[in-house]
């Protein structure tokens, strides 16, 4: 009788948190199990799920590890899972398990301060159990150092937040870089001519991007792109553009050469972007090895004061989740989501709709060739879902990562401010930062949906901070939340004090281990963005 791992170690880093697994057999007769975790370094970073069980003779299970670094400083930490039967002390098996703790870099791809007519506003939050240590510089768009973050926003509390990561002056833009011991929530918020618009800002930087939308006036839809190095050395970018059916415009190829924290400015509508009128694509960002890259889409339509901004992203997924899918709910709003095939081979992707209620409404396979790219509109009939439809969808693919975005469209307010946003499907997480939240703060109210992408409940609760990380006490929210269901929660009107202004931390408190995303819409009379966390 003998327990046995499929996988003796395990290697984490705090820029890579996704769970591991190994499986857990049992050979020889039936074993009732147990699990304790020894800690070399650190304490309590390490989760399992599930934690005991029993196993019938020549069974397996898999054990889900998930580490969590808040609260640690960086460095290298180690622990030891022990698995063990309950009847016999002496049949046991470990695994070892590795974490590597970093900084945490989060770098903004476009900052600008009435550049154009564009003003950029970014929020941080502490999601950290400790306070954070801040350093922030920014850099013009030929990457010279401009300015150094202010003392105010240099710590934060636990839970806290801070606004105003903008020195530029006034027609001045360009990029900037905020590092933490501390994991953060970020978001960056533009003001535009034609609205605003909001993207969460990940850790980190790629050599390889997507670029999820690149437009040249199809249906009075428009984009430009904008690529940063964000590295300490010049190097030079590959930008490919790829139309819907996944060939490369060869003529629109542009090769830039960047120097250090240097950005460029790619217009698909101009003379010589190479994108005849009516396209409608994605772009592939190409560094030189070992560069670090980030970039931002912004996607116009002027006639309906239309905005929306996306991160460009590492395709590292095959399975991401939108949590906010509409057909002229809510007073209008209506979703269209945007299916990128980066892979160099065809697939099939599978859009499953879920109502509020997690209960299966449609599944839609999507044939998208290599390198092709499929809009899918959620409004009208063109999904076949209902008028006043509101749920979810997991996009799924068959073979290789894919990067999905939404839009997210509703009427212009009376004054003629766009509702519109567009937020990444992404993978889910356990505990996650909601750096704006408002009932009336700052002329501003949120809402946010809470998704839960697993196959059981999950019970959680969204805690509210005001911006020094101070707890909103009394103001606790716990949920309960069927499986694949949705839930909407009006910051406006869930008894928070009116004029308030702060963030939220979302945590799971019970069933499978990062099972949700949420996605948060913030708006005044003549502003309005949508955030997505995780990113």
């Amino acid at each position: 009788n003998k327990l046995s791992v499929s996988n003796a170690s395990l290697s984490f880093n705090s820029t890579n948190l996704s769970q591991q697994n190994s499986t857990l057999f049992a050979t020889g007769r039936d074993v009732n199990w147990t699990s304790s975790v020894s800690y070399a370094n650190g304490n309590n970073w390490l989760s399992l799920n599930p934690t005991s069980g029993s196993l019938l003779a020549g069974n397996s299970t898999s054990i889900g590890f998930v580490a969590n670094p808040t609260g640690l400083a960086a460095g290298s930490y180690n622990a030891m899972v022990t698995f063990q039967d309950a009847n016999d002390a002496s049949n046991s098996v470990a695994v070892n398990v590795a974490l590597v703790v970093s900084n945490y870099t989060y770098y903004l791809p476009y900052l600008a301060n009435n550049a154009a007519g564009f003003t950029s506003y970014v929020a941080v939050q502490n999601v950290g159990n400790v306070p954070a240590t801040l350093t922030a510089q920014f850099y013009d768009q030929n990457g010279q150092n401009v300015n150094l973050q202010s003392a105010a926003c240099s710590q934060l509390a636990a839970n806290a937040e801070c606004s105003g990561f903008n020195p530029f002056a006034s027609g001045a833009q360009g990029t900037g870089v905020i590092v933490s011991n501390q994991p953060l929530a970020v978001i960056v918020a533009e003001s535009t001519p034609f609205g605003s618009s909001a993207y969460a800002v990940g850790a980190g930087a790629a050599s390889s991007l997507v670029a999820p939308l690149a437009i040249n006036n199809s249906l009075n839809f428009n984009t430009q792109l904008n690529v940063a190095n964000v590295g300490a050395n010049a190097t030079s970018v590959t930008v490919s553009f790829y139309d819907q059916s996944g060939n490369l415009v060869a003529g629109a190829t542009k090769t830039l050469n960047l120097a250090a924290h240097a950005v460029a400015k790619l217009d698909q509508t101009a003379i010589d972007s190479g994108l005849a009128a009516g396209f409608y694509g994605w772009a592939k960002i190409e560094g030189a090895a070992g560069s670090t890259l980030v970039a931002q889409v912004l996607e116009t339509r002027a006639d309906i004061k239309f905005v929306a901004l996306a991160n460009a992203q590492v395709a590292s997924a095959s399975r991401v989740y939108a949590p906010a899918i509409f057909n002229n709910a809510f007073g209008g709003f209506s979703t269209g989501a945007n299916i990128v095939n980066p892979n160099a081979s065809p697939t099939t992707v599978t859009i499953t709709y879920y109502d509020s209620t997690g209960r299966v409404y449609a599944a839609t396979p999507v044939s998208l060739p290599a390198h092709g790219v499929a809009p899918v509109y959620q409004g009208g009939n063109s999904a076949g879902l209902p008028s006043n439809f509101y749920g979810s969808a997991t996009i799924s693919s068959s073979a290789g990562n894919i990067v999905v975005v939404v839009n997210e469209a509703g009427n212009t307010t009376a004054t003629g401010a766009a509702q519109s946003g567009t937020y990444a499907a992404a993978a889910s997480g356990s505990s996650l930062g909601l750096p704006v939240v408002a009932n009336g703060g700052n002329g501003f109210v949120s809402g946010a949906t809470i998704l839960n992408t697993s196959e059981a409940a999950v019970s959680g609760t969204i805690s509210y901070y005001n911006p020094d990380g101070t707890a909103l006490a009394g103001h606790n929210q716990n949920f309960t939340i069927a499986a694949h269901a949705s839930q909407p929660v009006y910051q406006g009107g869930v008894g928070l004090p009116s004029g308030f202004a702060g963030q939220a931390i979302v945590t799971q408190s019970s069933g499978t281990a990062g099972s949700l995303i949420v996605t948060t819409n913030v708006q005044n009379d003549s502003l309005f963005y949508t955030y997505t966390q995780p990113n």
